[in-house]
């Protein structure tokens, strides 16, 4: 299927700096409905390190974003590394989830909103030194309800079981 544009007249330079070129109107926007609009990464974010266990801790992966429009859908993709360990356990398990608050106002689980506590995990039987690092990967798309000009945020979060002799976790910078 070929790409059309149907216009009525186009007037503008045809030589210097803007000639052939289309200039949209300062605070106007020209978008294809079903196409990336903006793009905002986060790449980094300091260590987080806990000893706290059965709490969700939230990483240093924050990433806002205010959509251009009031029906966009938002893909969120990120991988952030983790690791638990303990010494003397026989079963070391985590996870990770992602909430979303929109303008500031309450969170809302969008990813593991089940609570799965168990998407990784080691076991052993000889009673030394566990530990288990693993990168989490993700992929949600996101249709949020949210007036125009709201900003929305996304904050990734790691989890270790309390019954499990974990003593600590660990989310490195991810992406």
């Amino acid at each position: 299927m070929a790409s059309e544009i149907i216009v009525q007249t186009i007037k503008g330079p045809t030589s210097g700096a803007n000639a052939n070129k289309i200039i949209i109107p300062s605070g106007q926007t020209l978008s294809a409905p079903g196409h990336v609009v903006q793009v905002v990464d986060r790449t980094g974010g300091a260590r987080v390190t806990s000893g706290s266990t059965a709490t969700w801790t939230p990483t240093n992966m924050d990433l806002s974003i205010t959509p251009k429009f009031a029906n966009s859908k938002i893909l969120v993709i990120g991988n952030q590394p983790m690791r638990i360990y303990g010494t003397g356990v026989t079963v070391a398990r985590g996870s990770q989830r992602i909430k979303r608050n929109v303008a500031g106002g309450s969170y809302t689980v969008i990813w593991n909103d089940a609570g799965h506590q168990e998407h990784i995990q080691t076991r052993t039987a000889n009673s030394v030194t566990q530990e288990l690092s693993h990168v989490v990967s993700w992929s949600v798309l996101d249709a949020p309800s949210y007036s125009l000009g709201d900003t929305l945020y996304y904050v990734p979060e790691g989890y270790v079981y309390g019954d499990t002799g974990v003593s600590q976790l660990i989310l490195w910078e991810g992406s």
